[in-house]
């Protein structure tokens, strides 16, 4: 499952910069009635289902038709030692998978800076030096971000299960404690993220003039608006 879902995101981030041009309106109402930059790109609906079947693909031995997903282990009575038989077969699978989504990994950034070379052709030649020294920090900050996002998610799976367990010698509590300890750890790990995503946009901005980086900043989901204008009295 790791495997796919690093073919997927590889197959999104790459290629969403070739994505299908939107025909609307860039300049959307916001609810204050001011306009609201929109991208022109949107993303490939072929792509988006490519990633999706990714995801969803049977494994080996599974079975997946309808409202049933189950593997052959599940339909057969086997012994012990053929389910630890089919169990070394599928982490070879894993194994192998995984080593193929790292060289599709790097097949896929060198296919990403291939295109990126032909639209710094298109723009400016007094932009393309800057323009490439951004979009090289913005790559690999993105990677080192998707990074800790992982790692914070892994983490998390690892202290809910641990929860679990406690949850059999704990008291009410303890166990209360133990939940508030780590939505506390989960407010501070996102706040750790939020600030470097904060240096490393402070970073590109200032890689742009004030107006580039203006424009930039409308494209920020996580910016606070300011408050609409009061209604008529």
């Amino acid at each position: 499952m790791r495997a796919l879902i690093v073919m997927s995101v590889c197959v999104l981030v790459c290629c969403s910069g070739l994505a299908a041009q939107d025909g609307g309106d860039p300049k959307r109402e916001r609810e204050d009635g001011k306009a609201r930059i929109q991208p022109m790109r949107e993303q490939n609906a072929d792509l988006i289902t490519a990633i999706d079947r990714l995801k969803k693909e049977p494994q080996p031995g599974e079975v997946k038709n309808g409202g049933v997903a189950a593997n052959i282990e599940d339909v057969y009575g086997l012994k012990p030692e053929e389910k630890a038989s089919l169990t070394q077969v599928l982490d070879a699978y894993n194994a192998a998978l995984l080593d193929k989504a790292d060289k599709w990994d790097e097949e896929l950034k060198a296919l990403r800076a291939e295109y990126e070379a032909k639209l710094l052709q298109a723009i400016p030649e007094n932009k393309r030096d800057q323009t490439r020294k951004m979009l090289d920090f913005s790559h690999s900050q993105w990677s080192i971000a998707f990074g800790r996002e992982s790692k914070l998610d892994i983490d998390f799976k690892k202290k809910v299960k641990s929860q679990r367990q406690a949850q059999l010698t704990l008291s009410g509590d303890e166990l209360k404690a133990t939940r508030s300890g780590m939505l506390a750890w989960i407010k501070e790990e996102r706040a750790k993220g939020s600030a470097q995503d904060d240096a490393d946009l402070n970073t590109i901005r200032g890689m742009l003039t004030p107006e580039e980086a203006s424009r930039l900043d409308q494209f920020n989901r996580h910016r606070t608006l300011p408050p609409p204008p009061p209604g008529p009295q």
